[in-house]
């Protein structure tokens, strides 16, 4: 090996360790938003289940579902929409 190709190859691995580095530092950062999100998607997937059934049934109304966790049914204008509690963030409609 040359003298002048070990200065090099310390650049080279100074640089990709600052990659390597930069590139965990990302997904730390988003991991967290992304296990939110999944949450977040698993209850809707649940409640729009919920709502499907209950739009295949022909339900009208107003009811409050208790499991697996509470949400209020009820019916805007043709839709079945639900309610629920979403963390601290305030209350959160979706509509089938």
């Amino acid at each position: 090996m040359l003298e002048n190709e070990k200065g090099y190859l310390l650049i080279e691995g100074l640089i990709g360790l600052l990659i390597l580095a930069t590139i965990s530092y990302s997904l730390l950062r988003v991991l967290p938003l992304l296990v939110e999100a999944n949450h977040r998607l698993d209850k809707e997937q649940a409640i729009y289940h919920t709502l499907f059934e209950l739009h295949d049934r022909g339900f009208e109304g107003s009811i409050r579902i208790t499991e697996p966790f509470v949400f209020t049914v009820f019916d805007e204008g043709g839709q079945l929409c639900a309610r629920y509690q979403w963390r601290d963030q305030g209350e959160r409609t979706i509509c089938l």
